[in-house]
């Protein structure tokens, strides 16, 4: 069905970060109330909407904290299949700009990094 919305082949681990992101119950099954919501906070939602969803999807053992683990994990979904030396080096310099925050980065850290950095391929998509 992604890929079919996407109009591209979406890589698997893309998918379900995205998947994880919209199920916001962690049921494992993602209803028509979830699914809708997500599209119109990606399509029409306020900037600060938009980035809580983003956490939410980055955040895949739901602790509420980034860890460098959950942001490589995304950085590594969203460059399968796509990645250029530009975009791995722009992935690589938000990695490491995140992670200097300390054990993990709350919504508040990340959503003041990634109003500065609204270019990386980590906030971009969205």
């Amino acid at each position: 069905f992604l890929n079919s919305v996407a109009g591209a082949p979406v890589p698997e681990a893309f998918a379900s970060a995205l998947f994880d992101g919209f199920d916001t119950t962690a049921s494992g099954r993602i209803t028509v109330k979830e699914f809708v919501c997500a599209l119109a906070v990606i399509r029409k939602g306020k900037p600060e909407e938009r980035l809580r969803l983003l956490f939410a999807v980055y955040d895949a053992d739901r602790d509420k904290r980034l860890s460098d683990r959950d942001l490589e994990r995304f950085a590594q979904a969203l460059q399968d299949g796509r990645a250029g030396a530009t975009r791995e080096k722009a992935v690589d310099e938000a990695l490491k700009a995140l992670s200097a925050k300390g054990q993990g980065v709350g919504f508040e850290s990340f959503a003041h990094w990634a109003q500065r950095n609204m270019d990386s391929p980590l906030i971009d998509w969205v």
